[in-house]
């Protein structure tokens, strides 16, 4: 009887703090796909092109770096976009337009919606407010 106990208990524990155990973890593949983005996040990248890339199955990828970083693949390449075109808008007078096409967004109005989730505001916002602020 006691035997059953343990058995059941160690089985009910196996999973307790699994989730943050391997989230401390630095797993191979995900520090090279978060060094190809990082170095290659203005070309067209998803889950499918990096999965073959890194020779891993889409979901297992997507398992991993979701468990390793704490955010979706989409969402890393996404941040690492929207802080590249916020550096241009900032620093350069390019057209937004052309600095979408920089940082690996297909238009305007697709950078516009992914900026906005990621910082609560447009493109055009973030560079008028960096135009006042640098003639204040």
């Amino acid at each position: 009887m006691l035997e059953q106990v343990l058995i059941i208990l160690l089985r009910e524990m196996k999973g307790v703090g699994q989730p943050q155990a391997v989230a401390n973890l630095r797993h191979p593949t995900v520090v090279r796909a978060q060094d190809y983005i990082d170095k290659h996040f203005g070309h067209d990248l998803n889950v499918g092109e990096l999965s073959e890339r890194f020779h891993v199955n889409r979901s297992y990828l997507s398992t991993l770096f979701k468990r390793s970083t704490g955010m979706t693949l989409t969402d890393y390449i996404h941040h690492k976009r929207v802080a590249a075109a916020r550096e241009l808008l900032v620093e350069t007078s390019d057209p937004v337009w052309k600095i979408a096409q920089q940082v690996g967004f297909a238009d305007v109005t697709y950078i516009a919606r992914i900026f906005r989730r990621y910082t609560g505001t447009l493109p055009h916002a973030v560079r008028s407010s960096s135009s006042r602020s640098s003639v204040v």
